[in-house]
């Protein structure tokens, strides 16, 4: 009981967007699991996960973490990519190399993530390795690279990676001008 009482908790310190229903306990919308009383929708579980990204609250994202494990909600891509980003932003590179290995179907948001973990890190040989295996990439994999490439002083390295995103067609933005300055 202390388990779903903490959950209950954590879900009622989240501010959820259109939520009718304030209390934790009834919901026939709401899915259960076998009488832990926790709500377990979809949207619940997604609000929690970007609440604890903001507060960067490492122990209760591994509860939480587990918590999803054990109900099979890490097999869906945007719940296991929450996960991924929870640890990322935790600076928890181990964690999130784990949470990405275990992802059903990686995307490039998995892939942006893990790659945020090691940037801000600073384990640039990794990220950079990492991201020439991405099977895709958009403007936030090259943004993630050239903003820590810049962080670290390496500027040939920047300059290197302006070039090579207009090579792949990519458009610089805001963030990749920002990031080179």
């Amino acid at each position: 009981m202390q388990s779903s009482r903490k959950l209950c908790f954590l879900r009622a310190e989240q501010e959820v967007e259109g939520e009718d229903e304030p209390n934790c306990r009834s919901s026939s919308r709401r899915r259960r699991s076998s009488g832990s009383g926790f709500p377990l929708s979809f949207h619940g579980i997604t609000s929690l996960l970007r609440g604890l990204v903001k507060k960067k609250s490492l122990h209760d994202g591994r509860y939480l973490h587990s918590h999803i494990v054990s109900i099979g909600y890490d097999l869906y891509t945007f719940i296991s990519n929450g996960i991924i980003q929870f640890y990322a932003m935790c600076g928890e590179v181990a964690e999130a190399t784990s949470a990405f290995k275990s992802s059903p179907s990686p995307n490039v948001y998995s892939w942006n993530f893990l790659l945020i973990a090691y940037g801000h890190k600073g384990h640039l040989d990794n990220a950079w390795e990492l991201f020439c295996d991405m099977p895709t990439r958009n403007i936030v994999s090259w943004n993630v690279v050239i903003k820590e490439y810049g962080q670290q002083g390496k500027y040939e390295e920047v300059l290197s990676c302006y070039e090579q995103l207009q090579n792949e067609g990519l458009s610089p933005d805001v963030v990749t001008y920002v990031s080179i300055l």
